[in-house]
């Protein structure tokens, strides 16, 4: 037996008799025969490791005492059933599951038998990346090998990345590098579960000896249209002062000779061109470039807007006062060179152009906006929000980002070595739950840096009571940090007045489903012994302390689970910055709901459904419920995505990707933020709830990723998908919309149907922000990218040349007031 128990474990094997009936006779009556009797057993599996994905072959034995011949049901233990004495079977999931067989033959006699299967899922090895050689020169061809395995026996594929922004398939695969430097070689392996693995290695590459170096390439026009002529120079030299011929390969099947070369592009598109300069003794260098020949578009505006609110009329005109609002897609695989006019416009007037990516996907084009020929419209305003709070609390966002991937990696660790999941396994060594009262002390150990925990002896200071009849404790430092007053807001926060009413966290449980239940692992905390407390942990951290509030699952699992959960606190616990919730209360009170998401969503997403979101969409969501409760839980009007996000995400001047956290910053948490705000005054509360109810997102099997979640649950809210929602909000954010006189569908106006929402004015807003719109740049998935200018005097039109737009992006013209 391996130590994750891979093997099948017969449980229990039944033998069934029929009894006999019969009428009496003498005493020189003969007994009846005896009846046939019939049992089952299950032989193990021929595999030694069983995986999600794959089939699993079982097979089952029956032995009749009278030979007759039996057949055989099965239910696998994870709701589907089969037949017949030998069935391959596919378990979706890892987990442990009762595998039943019934055997019944020709008399009707049945058996029964069961065996325990454990399910994992496949973990693919480390790619080792092997170079043909330590380094290269350039314009010489190098191999790289690739090399991983699928313990499950799956089929891999290869996918490069050769850090000069080239790609390539196979796990052999040939590579030319025009240009010297240290690059990073990325390899993604993926099998037929789509379960992947990624490596990197540094390669350095030197010019080449003795070869011409590589040739620099010019173009008479930076980027071309189809059929327009454009001249290509290439230049290198040999260091033997051997005479050079150049190749050209254009990238659109054609190709030319010579150091200058002058060719048409037919179509619309992106060109790899090629030259490769070759001396007499054979020796070449290659140089390729990307080159864009873009499609003339002219006036192709659409109306993008209607409603009361809307100024726009027809395809090119401004009509009225108040909000117009144009918009152009390039559905093309190739950027749009654009040019248009809008006609009625008047002096003072603010013009906003904004590019939005929509996409999950990188586009590798750059937006230009043509000519500013007049001062942009934001000035650098003397600020008047506490930017240095926000900064501050930017850097927070970076550090409470790193506890979700802490979260998620403890899921794959249950994953891999999965418990029982069970609504009547208790788990073990789990004490009752012990009643606390004020002034009860414990130790809280501070787990948020793992290689360096520290321990915080708390008193309990307030005991408030929750609909779901569990108790929220709140647990104070007597050496300092949050004050019996601040705690008591915070406590009458979380439970209205100790249970007098519906507090946020009430709503939270209303709307998510509770924050613990019958699902626990064999592992886990449980409520088997009663209802588990809520904990609200508020040390006296230290005034360098990186984090203002976090939760983390490991305290749910037993501290003899796993390495990383050694010093779980064996509770349901989330801990808040003490010093921090005297220092700014509003703010604390805010993040302790979108700490109070977290652990619910922790439960119910990951627990209960197996289901798990991106960062990115895990933060939204958390901000979203910030959001829905602020009208709860204050009455001064705060609310944290009007009076920090919102201001945050102005202040970043666009370029900050949505779906893409490789920094975790602050910067993020703002777009995510802001954008949330957006959709619950779009949408209502009911998208929030469907997020954690009804998004199948995820790594498992069936499950699909979170912008396609977020996109379907969009969809069937009556909207055109969250590429369209990123482009309005874009236009809201940007062109800096005010709180009423809106067309429908952009901004943030107030909202009291399905939830309570006030309305958000950017444009007042903005004049307190200081925006510097970001220089132009590829952009990423998610992205905005605008320019703002206000109409000149004597002006009646606005109008643009020469404007790119890249492929699958879109563009909105707004005009106000």
């Amino acid at each position: 037996m391996t130590k994750i128990a891979q093997a099948l474990l017969v449980s229990a094997m039944s033998v069934a008799v029929l009894t006999a009936c019969g009428g009496g006779g003498g005493s020189d009556s003969v007994a009846p025969a005896p009846l046939p009797t019939l049992s089952v057993s299950i032989s193990a599996p021929g595999q030694v490791v069983l995986y999600t994905g794959r089939n699993v072959s079982l097979s089952a034995t029956a032995t009749s005492s009278a030979n007759l011949a039996a057949t055989y049901s099965w239910d696998f233990g994870d709701g589907t059933t089969g037949t017949g004495a030998a069935p391959a079977h596919v378990f979706a999931k890892s987990g442990t599951y009762t595998v039943k067989v019934t055997a019944s033959d020709t008399n009707g006699t049945k058996a029964q038998a069961t065996a325990t299967v454990v399910i994992v899922d496949a973990v693919l090895t480390t790619p080792v990346i092997t170079p043909s050689s330590a380094n290269t020169q350039t314009g010489l061809e190098v191999t790289f090998t690739g090399a991983s395995s699928d313990p499950s026996g799956g089929t891999l594929t290869y996918t490069w990345d050769f850090g000069d922004a080239s790609t390539g398939t196979g796990a052999s695969v040939k590579h030319i590098y025009q240009n010297s430097g240290t690059f990073i070689v990325g390899l993604t392996v993926k099998n037929d579960l789509g379960t992947t693995v990624k490596s990197t290695l540094s390669y350095q590459v030197t010019p080449s000896s003795g070869a011409p170096t590589l040739p620099v390439v010019t173009s008479s026009i930076a980027t071309s249209t189809p059929g327009k002529a454009v001249s290509f120079t290439a230049a290198a030299t040999d260091p033997g002062q051997l005479a050079l011929t150049y190749a050209w390969d254009f990238g659109d099947g054609t190709t030319g000779t010579g150091a200058s070369v002058s060719h048409a592009f037919a179509t619309a598109g992106i060109y790899n061109v090629k030259v490769v300069a070759t001396n007499s003794k054979n020796l070449s260098a290659t140089s390729t470039s990307a080159y864009t020949v873009m499609q003339p578009v002219s006036n192709a505006l659409v109306a993008g807007c209607s409603g009361a609110g809307c100024s726009t009329t027809g395809t090119s005109t401004y009509a009225g006062s108040g909000v117009g609002v144009w918009q152009y897609t390039n559905s093309a695989s190739a950027p749009a060179l654009f040019d248009f006019t809008i006609n009625g416009v008047k002096a003072g007037q603010v013009a906003t152009i904004v590019f939005t990516n929509p996409s999950d996907k990188l586009s590798l084009s750059l937006p230009a906006a043509g000519a500013i020929t007049v001062a942009p419209a934001l000035a650098q305003a003397k600020k008047t929000l506490n930017v240095m709070a926000l900064e501050a609390q930017s850097s927070q966002d970076g550090a409470h980002s790193l506890m979700h991937y802490k979260n998620q990696e403890l899921l794959k660790l249950q994953r891999a070595n999965p418990v029982a999941l069970s609504s009547s396994v208790r788990a073990v060594n789990v004490p009752p739950v012990k009643p606390v009262a004020v002034g009860d002390t414990r130790t809280w150990v501070d787990t948020y840096d793992s290689a360096k925990p520290v321990s915080y002896n708390l008193k309990v200071s307030q005991i408030c009571k929750l609909k779901s009849g569990r108790n929220a404790v709140f647990w104070a430092d007597p050496t300092g940090g949050a004050t019996d007053a601040d705690i008591q807001a915070l406590a009458n926060t979380f439970c209205l007045n100790g249970g007098a009413g519906t507090g946020g966290f009430d709503v939270l449980t209303d709307t998510m489903g509770d924050a613990y239940g019958s699902k626990s692992y064999t592992n886990t905390i449980t409520d088997a012994n009663g209802l588990l407390d809520i904990n609200v942990v508020l040390p006296n951290v230290p005034a360098s302390t990186g984090w203002g509030g976090y939760f983390w699952g490991g305290n749910n699992f037993l501290k003899t689970a796993f390495t990383s959960t050694k010093n779980s606190n064996e509770a349901l616990v989330f801990f808040v910055n003490g010093p921090g919730v005297t220092q700014s209360l509003n703010y604390y009170k805010s993040t302790l709901m979108h700490e109070a998401v977290h652990m619910i969503n922790f439960y119910q997403r990951a627990f209960v459904r197996d289901t798990d979101h991106d960062t990115w969409l895990e933060e939204t969501t958390a901000m979203m419920g910030e959001d829905i409760l602020a009208r709860t839980i204050f009455t001064a009007g705060y609310n944290k995505m009007t009076s920090v996000r919102i201001p945050q995400y102005l202040n970043t001047g666009g370029g900050v990707s949505y779906v893409n956290w490789p920094a975790l910053s602050g910067d993020n948490y703002a777009f995510g933020g802001a954008f949330g705000a957006f959709l619950n005054r779009k949408y209502g509360a009911s998208l929030f709830k469907n997020l954690v109810t009804s998004c199948n997102d995820g790594t498992g099997a069936g499950q699909v990723t979170s912008y396609s979640c977020l996109n379907t649950l969009i969809l069937n809210a009556g909207g055109l998908g969250i590429a369209d929602e990123m482009t309005k909000f874009g236009a809201s954010i940007w062109s800096n919309l005010p709180a009423t006189g809106l067309p429908v569908g952009y901004g943030f106006p107030q909202r009291s149907v399905d939830g309570n929402f006030d309305a958000v004015d950017v444009l007042t807003m903005s004049k307190s922000v200081t925006i510097k719109p970001k220089a132009f740049a590829a952009m990423a998935p998610t992205t905005h990218y605008f320019t703002q200018e206000t109409i000149a005097t004597g002006k009646t039109t606005f109008a643009k040349a020469n404007m790119v737009v890249p492929p699958g992006a879109t563009m909105h013209v707004v005009i106000r007031d």
